[in-house]
């Protein structure tokens, strides 16, 4: 069986010309189609939830970065400050 909505009828000129017709194939019944779109929907569902999940974790992880970001800066700020002070007392020396 052909998978396609409309098939050639015999006789057909195949150009759209007055006089050509098609013959509808069956469709699967409205229930098979609710049923496929409701398992479509269930399909979406699982995979928004798992991008949900993660967007969740990468939101952690930005905070877990952005907290060892704020740390390495008081400790760059302290080498600096370290750093000033010896400058400053190496110069007294020389």
């Amino acid at each position: 069986m052909d998978n396609s909505i409309f098939v050639p009828s015999e006789g057909e000129t195949g150009n759209g010309a007055e006089g050509s017709t098609l013959s509808q194939v069956s469709q699967p019944p409205n229930s098979e189609i609710l049923s496929f779109l409701k398992s479509m929907e269930q399909a979406m569902n699982n995979k928004f939830s798992s991008i949900t999940k993660k967007l969740g974790t990468l939101d952690k992880l930005e905070t877990k970065v952005n907290g060892v970001d704020y740390e390495l800066c008081k400790l760059w700020n302290v080498v600096q400050e370290n750093y000033k002070i010896q400058s400053e007392e190496l110069n007294k020396i020389a």
